[in-house]
């Protein structure tokens, strides 16, 4: 999306120190835990995260209903994490909605 943020699917822990050798200084997961049986846990992507020497953030989140407060959240995540951002959900979609709305918003 931007030179400070890539929005993405379901990443697993195997990934996080890759992302780091490709120059990202964050994740920010917006998948709720338990969505779907296969996915990583938020504390599996955290934990590989922190090994990696990224910094993580956490906002489950529901494309569905996705709330005010979330995307303010988002935005707050957004304005304190190193850059760039990796952002992602389920299939991207989400992350996509999230960071779409806080532009038009105004908050990023």
């Amino acid at each position: 999306m931007s030179d400070d943020i890539t929005l993405y699917r379901q990443i697993y822990p195997s990934q996080c120190a890759p992302l780091k050798a490709l120059g990202y200084q964050s994740i920010m997961n917006v998948r709720p835990d338990d969505e779907a049986p296969e996915q990583p846990s938020s504390a599996q992507i955290a934990d590989a995260a922190k090994e990696a020497g990224l910094s993580y953030y956490h906002l489950p989140v529901r494309y569905q209903s996705i709330s005010k407060e979330a995307v303010q959240q988002f935005a707050d995540y957004y304005k304190v994490a190193p850059k760039p951002i990796f952002m992602c959900c389920a299939t991207g979609a989400r992350a996509k909605k999230l960071y779409q709305i806080a532009c038009v918003q105004g908050l990023l």
